[in-house]
């Protein structure tokens, strides 16, 4: 029987992730409760790529900007990303919209409904645990924020969503994800790499419905973040996650493979050798 993350998914989100990134990997993210969490995890990419950016038109066909969500979800929420005193209201959107898409299972165990728009915060997204810390068997109602810079792009946005919403649902399940240790004299999360290790490969898993894939920059930043993850992990670490790499693996090349048909292959390896290296690596 499925643990919390699994009930909060639904069969078809757990069905389409077992499709994409292997059932080994899956299984691992739906099982049992552990320990307490007590840190905030967040969306914050490892800095720029280098990669020229291309318009969606030169990637795929797609004309919609976020799949997922409907044609009027999306309209509405393009007129709101115009306007800076709209953030909130345009977060309050989207979250619904995911809802509707069954990317987002119960916004209510966030904070307020859902993400809080804050000037303040520095990176895409943060998502922080309840202060009384993991109830196993109860509902843990975390604070999702998401900053300014979530709001280059409506799939940006929304892939920022369903990330930190994916970090509320490890906070539902494992304690054993997100601990606090100490090492040489300051804090150091390292099961938190495993944490976003397992939501970057979510994100790049399902980018063609955030619409993420069709923007190789983004796509490139995701695979930048989780390959910063997980070479802090230990072999014994990496294992059970490897379907997970594979999955993340391909996503990322599938896009950044038009990027290089269309600049070529050896123009993009002067542009960005370290990513061309990182998506040839077998991940072990």
């Amino acid at each position: 029987m499925p643990g919390p993350v699994g009930r909060q998914l639904g069969l078809g989100r757990l069905l389409a992730l077992q499709r994409l990134a292997g059932n080994a990997a899956v299984a691992r993210l739906v099982a049992t409760p552990a320990d307490a969490l007590t840190t905030p995890v967040q969306r914050q990419s490892t800095g720029p790529t280098r990669l020229p950016e291309l318009s969606p038109a030169r990637v795929g066909n797609r004309p919609r900007l976020v799949p997922a969500i409907s044609e009027q979800s999306e309209r509405a929420a393009a007129a709101l990303l115009r306007d800076e005193a709209q953030r909130q209201r345009l977060l309050d959107l989207m979250t619904q919209a995911l809802v509707a898409a069954g990317l987002v299972g119960d916004p209510s165990l966030m904070v307020g409904g859902g993400p809080i728009f804050d000037w303040s915060e520095p990176d895409d997204g943060l998502t922080r645990p309840p202060d009384t810390g993991y109830q196993p068997g109860g509902r843990n109602v975390c604070q999702v924020k998401v900053g300014p810079s979530a709001f280059r792009a409506l799939p940006a946005l929304a892939a920022t969503i369903v990330h930190e919403y994916w970090h509320v649902l490890q906070h539902q399940h494992d304690g054993r994800t997100i601990v606090r240790e100490q090492q040489f004299g300051s804090r150091h999360d390292a099961a938190s790499d495993e944490a976003e290790v397992e939501a970057w490969a979510h994100d790049l898993i399902l980018s063609p419905s955030t619409g993420t894939d069709q923007y190789p920059t983004e796509m490139a930043r995701g695979w930048r973040s989780f390959v910063t993850h997980w070479k802090r992990l230990t072999f014994e670490q990496r294992t059970p996650l490897l379907p997970l790499y594979q999955g993340a693996r391909a996503a990322a090349y599938r896009v950044v493979r038009g990027w290089m048909a269309a600049y070529g292959p050896r123009r993009a390896r002067e542009v960005d050798p370290e990513l061309m290296d990182s998506l040839q690596d077998p991940g072990l």
